[in-house]
């Protein structure tokens, strides 16, 4: 004997009416996000756009380009999080106490999202357990995403592109391993689900797209990006979720997530060592006087000036294509020749007011040996020190200024200097110190915040 099920009807012959999703629903569904998920939507939606309301409040000017990442799948809202409390974190214990509470309530918000996105088809863990793990994961993401969040926040005073590539991926790296930790209580034995690493890479991708869009479009068109961005993080979370604790496929015990978090931190430490020492690491101040040739009258002279990090060991180039004299700015200066000096990496850490001086002297002499204007072809730290050259200068003997890869809007955070009463900032400054030295034995340039250049670019980020 054999029973027919007819779809929409229990079996056993009951009458009960069929569900049916409204169409309104229907497209939703679709997505993964039945209205039994309708909770974690409003939580994903809500938190976004409470925020990107409270930036345009308290500062009219500002893009709430972060927004999204408030309510993203682990730990790109705690990544969020840090990024605010390196900012305006003050004092040491001011600081402490506003970390502590964030890793609570970043916790909590993690653990809540995790339940709402829980799989109907599996028996869930009691609330208190999963905001307990919650804690937990926000705890170990914190260790090791701080790094990156120091970079990130010498990015803002310095926008040099090294340091981007030196933060953003160790952070994706950090989000491909430690979403299981606030989902699963095996996560320490267990292999990390393919499709849980997809939809952490996708929400990476989503939410740089986010802040792109909205650093462009006006306030209203802001909050609409903002309240999308918001569902697209409740369907990364139930994705996530779905993924980590129904896994498609068995596999035997893998301690995967503690072996890659162990790998990362060695990778990190021996891969930034070695790069390091790659970078010119031996000083070219010695090196043999390369043949010089003057420029002539009438000859149209162009200045390349290198970025923060080069090196020059006195060759003479030509790297900008052309039938005119081109002569490399020296970090270093002129000899008295005029000839410009072989300069090292660590030679580019210098307050701008110095740079600014070696500058205004190598375009004076090409101006006087010429007898035209001097064309400036500048990248990167170089592009600025131009900047800040034409900017004290008010009849600079100069035609055209090339930028490349220019360092835009430098100054966005600051830091209290050796003196301040300012404390905004000071917990941040201290990790950047905290990195510099641990680097100084082999970084050929100085990483700490209170180098000359990085100090100089705070003290005029108003004017630049």
């Amino acid at each position: 004997m054999t029973a027919t099920v007819v779809p929409g009807r229990p079996p056993g012959g009951s009458r009960e009416p069929a569900v049916r999703v409204p169409p309104t629903v229907r497209p939703a569904v679709r997505l993964g996000l039945t209205p039994s998920r309708w909770g974690l939507v409003l939580v994903c939606v809500a938190l976004p756009v409470l925020e990107a309301a409270l930036v345009f409040v308290l500062n009219p000017g500002a893009s709430p380009v972060l927004a999204p990442q408030v309510s993203a799948v682990a730990p790109f809202g705690l990544f969020h999080d840090l990024r605010w409390l390196s900012v305006y974190g003050g004092s040491w214990p001011t600081f402490g106490a506003v970390a502590v509470g964030i890793l609570v309530a970043r916790g909590a918000v993690t653990g809540l999202s995790v339940r709402l996105a829980w799989p109907a088809t599996t028996p869930p863990p009691s609330m208190v357990k999963l905001m307990v793990r919650g804690v937990g994961a926000t705890t170990v993401a914190a260790v090791f995403l701080a790094p990156s969040v120091a970079l990130l926040f010498a990015l803002a005073v310095v926008p040099v592109s090294w340091l981007f590539l030196a933060a953003v991926p160790l952070a994706l790296g950090v989000a491909l391993v430690v979403h299981p930790i606030a989902v699963h209580g095996g996560w320490w034995k267990r292999a990390i689900p393919l499709r849980a690493v997809g939809w952490v890479a996708l929400t990476f991708v989503a939410l740089t797209l986010a802040a792109a869009v909205i650093a462009e479009v006006p306030h209203w068109a802001a909050f609409l990006v903002v309240a999308a961005s918001g569902v697209f993080n409740a369907r990364a979370w139930v994705g996530m979720v779905h993924a980590v604790v129904e896994p498609r496929h068995t596999h035997r015990a893998v301690p995967a997530v503690p072996v890659a978090l162990a790998a990362m931190a060695a990778v990190v430490a021996v891969g930034s060592v070695n790069g390091f020492t790659h970078v010119n690491p031996q000083s070219t101040a010695s090196g043999p006087i390369a043949a010089f040739s003057p420029p002539v009258a009438g000859e149209h002279a162009v200045l390349v000036v290198s970025g923060y990090g080069s090196h020059w060991d006195g060759t003479p180039d030509h790297p900008v294509p052309g039938q005119f004299f081109e002569e490399r700015f020296s970090y270093r200066g002129l000899r008295r020749s005029g000839q410009p000096l072989p300069y090292t990496s660590g030679d580019t850490v210098q307050s701008l007011k110095a740079l600014d001086a070696k500058l205004a002297s190598q375009v004076a002499g090409l101006y006087q040996a010429t007898g035209r204007g001097v064309d400036i072809v500048a990248e990167s730290e170089g592009a600025l020190v131009a900047k800040s050259y034409l900017l004290s200068d008010p009849h600079p003997p100069v035609t055209t200024l090339v930028m490349a890869s220019p360092l835009l809007a430098p100054g966005r955070v600051s830091y209290p200097v050796a003196g301040s009463t300012e404390t905004l900032g000071l917990p941040a400054r201290d990790a950047l110190q905290l990195l510099g030295s641990a680097y100084k034995s082999v970084a050929p340039i100085n990483l700490s915040p209170n180098s000359p250049f990085l100090e100089s670019v705070d003290q005029l980020a108003p004017l630049l």
